[in-house]
């Protein structure tokens, strides 16, 4: 089982489902501001990105990328 961080802006959680072999250890949103996200990030190495603004998407993919941690869209 994969545990990994919901990541949503502004706190929504829209129907987010994750993959079978995920599950959701944190739920987050961009508000908590990144150094928070980029440390969730290191401590689960997963996130599943939920409904948010583009620049704020490619902000959070951004810190993904950098912690490699995996992602679900």
């Amino acid at each position: 089982m994969t545990k990994a961080v919901l990541i949503c802006g502004d706190a929504s959680e829209h129907a987010v489902s994750p993959p079978p072999d995920w599950v959701v250890a944190k739920h987050m949103s961009f508000g908590d501001g990144e150094e928070k996200i980029k440390a969730s990030l290191l401590t689960f190495g997963a996130a599943i990105l939920g409904e948010m603004p583009d620049d704020e998407r490619n902000r959070v993919l951004r810190l993904c990328f950098e912690t490699n941690a995996a992602v679900y869209l």
